[in-house]
């Protein structure tokens, strides 16, 4: 027993306990910093990948928006409607015994609705088009030109990539960091408006998924022509007592989703 408290009591061997020690302390530091160090490459991989995912979803919408953009200007979503309205004019003499002084008259005859294109080929919005912008004398003829049922709502799916052989031999490296990007198009939840609904989310995860929603706003223009037979001013000898009148009002209804109008949110 003496000698075990002799030998807890030397000092022989403290240098080694103190280096064991330190060799201990130092373990459990790179320990911790080599555990650190790994949370952070995982960490740093994860992010690098999400911004891969949002920086392909976010050009795929810009890339859409920009056909969007040109499609309004050389393929619009349009319709035209003309509203020809034809009347017959005469004059009448005031006194039939002694015809010297003409009163002028006139009376519509017939009122047509043209579309185009015709109600048969007429697709979801360009019907929407139509109930929206005609005009409420027109409301009848739009009525009785309905012969079939209203287009269906719809929904179409895309995918948007990048074409690398379009970047020549070469491609810069960034062209491999975009993820091809799945695309979800159909009209809005009601009926009766514009509301165009895009959904995007990357091919590989499905991260970062998005909704955009366009409202939609229509753009009308209107155009009279009159073109009339014969001269309705004064009869006579020199003019005609009667005639034809016809008045043809076009109008032109046309569709645009503006990069102003869109509200995204994260799904």
């Amino acid at each position: 027993m003496k000698h075990i408290y002799e030998k807890l009591k030397s000092s022989c061997g403290a240098s080694m306990i103190f280096a064991l020690l330190i060799f201990v302390m130092c373990v459990l530091a790179g320990t911790v910093a080599l555990s650190a160090a790994s949370a952070n490459v995982g960490r740093y991989t994860h992010l690098v990948q999400e911004q891969r995912q949002y920086f392909s979803v976010a050009s795929a919408l810009e890339i859409l928006q920009s056909q969007m953009d040109d499609r309004v200007e050389t393929n619009p979503i349009k319709v035209t409607v003309k509203y020809v309205e034809e009347e017959k004019w005469w004059y009448e003499p005031d006194d039939p015994t002694t015809p010297t002084t003409y009163t002028l008259h006139s009376e519509p005859t017939t009122h047509t609705l043209k579309l185009e294109p015709a109600f048969s080929d007429l697709d979801y919005y360009q019907y929407q088009l139509l109930e929206n912008c005609i005009p409420a004398e027109w409301r009848t003829d739009w009525e009785a030109l309905k012969t079939g049922t209203s287009p269906p709502s719809f929904e179409k799916k895309y995918k948007v990539h990048l074409d690398e052989s379009t970047l020549g031999a070469s491609p810069p490296s960034w062209a491999k960091s975009l993820y091809p990007v799945d695309v979800t198009v159909k009209n809005g939840a009601d009926d009766g408006n514009y509301t165009l609904e895009m959904h995007l989310t990357t091919e590989k995860g499905g991260g970062y998924p998005l909704k955009v929603v366009w409202t939609g706003e229509a753009e009308t223009d209107t155009k009279t022509e009159t073109e009339t037979t014969g001269s309705p001013t004064d009869p006579g000898v020199t003019h005609d007592s009667e005639g034809k009148r016809t008045t043809t009002t076009t109008l032109t209804c046309t569709l645009r989703w503006s990069k102003e109008d869109r509200v995204i949110t994260f799904e």
